[in-house]
């Protein structure tokens, strides 16, 4: 959280990814050390403050609980994963490229003596391209 706005006491879970996951080889290390080993996969902030520019806590007129998980963390603890960039979520992404194939390709009109062509991707791809050339 930042150093002014709502706040409050929070909890944390996190979740030790094993030996492997730890940036410094760690093997016996305990939680609460920074090398990438316990991860943080959801938090609750019970938000009841408003800290002001001066650091004063005012009382909020209606408390309430922000909840977060990370997507991304719950599917690599899931899947076994050290990399959130490993998981079924991201890997498409990461390898996917490499198999594209273009399907087509459409000539700009615009400046005739330009002959410039764009690919026509499939899927979310397509969103990629400049708009006149995913245009009909």
């Amino acid at each position: 959280m930042g150093d002014t706005g709502p706040c409050g006491p929070c909890s944390e879970i996190h979740y030790d990814m094993g030996p492997a996951a730890s940036d410094q080889g760690h093997a016996d290390c305990v939680f609460g050390c920074e090398c990438g080993r316990y991860v943080e996969i959801w938090n609750l902030v019970f938000m009841q403050f408003n800290r002001d520019a001066h650091g004063n806590l005012n009382p909020l007129p209606r408390p309430s609980v922000d909840t977060g998980a990370g997507l991304e963390r719950l599917a690599a603890v899931l899947q076994g994963k050290i990399s959130n960039f490993d998981t079924d979520l991201f890997a498409p992404l990461w390898h996917g490229p490499a198999n594209l194939r273009v399907l087509a390709t459409v000539q700009v009109p615009k400046r005739p003596h330009l002959c410039a062509s764009s690919p026509i991707m499939p899927g979310p791809v397509r969103s990629l391209l400049p708009r006149r050339a995913s245009r009909k």
